[in-house]
């Protein structure tokens, strides 16, 4: 029987486009499951916040796991947090992703107070696959 597919959604400084790049290849090339990328793509549309906002709620609402992916400049991102608040009000999955090298760095605000607020549906790790994976589809693993 084929495994199941899972819809995902990526949330990431935009300034970390190759390392998202870079796990969307490792999920597809080693095939671990098969998903569906709902994401963002980087825009230099208008700014407009609840335009933004109309664009991320539909993407978010079709996918079942959020990867955020977690690096130097990741904590400032005002769109990371509201898009790990929207998916924590949607009870999605949410999955932090320290991108390579980088374990350690600062959480974005709203997954710090998540992990706080016990969130049953949430997981950290590091930058390797079996982790990754494994906290994708469901254990709640925490390295930090």
């Amino acid at each position: 029987m084929p495994a199941q597919e899972i819809h995902l959604f990526f949330s990431y400084y935009f300034n970390d486009e190759d390392d998202y790049d870079k796990i969307v290849e490792m999920l597809k090339n080693r095939g671990y499951f098969p998903f569906s990328n709902y994401s963002m793509e980087p825009d230099n549309g208008p700014e407009n916040e609840e335009y933004i906002r109309s664009l991320i709620r539909p993407k978010i609402d079709k996918s079942s796991v959020i990867v955020v992916l977690v690096g130097p400049g990741t904590y400032t991102r005002k769109w990371v947090n509201w898009e790990i608040d929207y998916a924590f009000r949607k009870d999605k999955r949410i999955v932090g992703v320290f991108l390579w090298g980088h374990s350690g760095e600062r959480l974005p605000r709203r997954l710090r107070e998540l992990r706080n607020e016990d969130y049953s549906d949430l997981a950290l790790v590091g930058w390797n696959a079996e982790r990754i994976v494994a906290a994708i589809r469901g254990e709640n693993i925490w390295e930090e």
